[in-house]
């Protein structure tokens, strides 16, 4: 019988008896050794992953320092998806960069006819192309003049300045105020050589300007100066009706309108006070009516006294509330004033009972109530059975 040198594995020789338990033996020392392995290999991956703990791969510390990444060069990577070391190779690695840089990054030289790389505006730096002429009429986000087309333009102006500065000093000399409508001015034309001066006079350059500006008194039969609308002051027209159906710039109503409507209205407010106000089945005789002074046309108003005097009489009725707080009174018979405006100590009247619920009809019949006295503005009732405990509602007719 031998053994391996470093797991002591029995190793038969040929002239052994066969034993079943020799290779059992051996099983289980593999089975032990690679389950050391296993945990060995967990706890190393676990502390890589975590950071912490005090291994060190001896290996990969004492390995030399490369000066140079070829493509098919290994890395070891701690996967994500497991947690486990695996074998990566740079030719990978280049890709991953590759494909993160291009969405974040630009390269380092990186002109482009595109906008990929952000374009200069009037509020943004960015990239910006150079246009060589001066045909673009619109504002074009990233185009520039090119330096050449500013030199261009400043040897036109310059040579402008130059012909104008020389030839106006020499040509009239001191500058004077304006006096005659045909005092004339040199001017350089738009059409023709570059440099031709052309002449026109004071009265030629105020006509001209005279459109931009409205006369001192400048009333018109159309919108020309510029209508009032809903959002601006302007000029308006009255309209001397009220027939316009739809809204207009530049229309408004006339004074005399405003004074007519006023009219209407003053003629139409006793109709209107009556068809808005709620009915009132037994008013005061101190309430006010309205009605049309026709003497004047305007609405007035008067009271029941004042309608019962202009017709001579006529008899009153009203509803009259007799408080439980009014009784007074030890015993029976219990008084109580209840205010009837309108009546006196010498006018004839009728008192009934006026109950709204069950229960104020009832109390009339338990308490016993009786008409007793009257004077101004008011009657007194007596109550000769018991005293009241609720509110009670009575009728009084002032007979006229």
């Amino acid at each position: 019988m031998q053994f391996t040198p470093n797991y002591t594995l029995k190793k038969p020789e040929p002239d052994d008896d066969y034993n079943v338990q020799d290779f059992n033996d051996n099983e289980d020392i593999t089975d032990a050794t690679m389950k050391g392995f296993d945990t060995n290999i967990k706890t190393i991956n676990e502390k890589l992953a975590a950071g912490v703990g005090d291994y060190t791969e001896p290996t990969i510390k004492a390995a030399p320092t490369e000066s140079s990444i070829l493509d098919g060069d290994a890395f070891v990577k701690i996967a994500a998806s497991d947690g486990k070391m695996k074998r990566t190779t740079w030719t990978y690695i280049k890709s991953a960069l590759k494909t993160f840089f291009d969405t974040v990054y630009s390269p380092k030289s990186h002109a482009s006819a595109g906008t990929d790389y952000g374009t200069g505006t009037t509020t943004q730096y960015g990239h910006v192309m150079v246009i060589d002429n001066i045909n673009e009429g619109t504002l074009i986000a990233g185009h520039v003049l090119s330096a050449k087309q500013g030199k261009l333009l400043n040897d036109s102006i310059s040579g402008l300045q130059y012909e104008m500065g020389n030839l106006l000093p020499n040509a009239f000399g001191t500058y004077v105020s304006l006096s005659r409508d045909d005092d004339e001015f040199l001017i350089r034309g738009t059409s023709g050589e570059d440099r031709v001066i052309g002449a026109t006079t004071y009265s030629s350059l105020v006509s001209r300007l005279q459109n931009s500006f409205s006369p001192r008194s400048h009333q018109s039969a159309d919108n020309r100066y510029g209508l009032g609308t809903k959002t601006m002051f302007g000029h308006v027209k009255t309209i001397d009706a009220v027939t316009s159906s739809s809204y207009t710039d530049g229309e408004a109503l006339s004074a005399k309108q405003g004074y007519d409507l006023n009219q209407k209205i003053e003629n139409n407010k006793m109709s209107a006070v009556i068809s808005a106000a709620s009915r009132k089945s037994t008013p005061a005789t101190t309430d006010r009516f309205p009605y049309q002074d026709v003497a004047s046309g305007n609405v007035v108003y008067a009271t029941i006294d004042d309608f019962k005097s202009a017709i001579g009489g006529g008899s009153v009725g009203m509803i009259a509330t007799i408080p439980a707080a009014a009784w007074t009174g030890s015993a029976a018979p219990y008084s109580a004033n209840v205010s009837v405006p309108g009546m006196t100590a010498s006018k004839n009247y009728i008192v009934s009972q006026a109950p709204d619920t069950v229960n104020e009809y009832n109390e009339f019949s338990t308490c016993g109530l009786n008409s007793y006295a009257q004077d101004i503005d008011q009657i007194t009732i007596r109550a000769y059975r018991s005293k009241p405990t609720i509110d009670l509602k009575i009728k009084v007719i002032i007979l006229g």
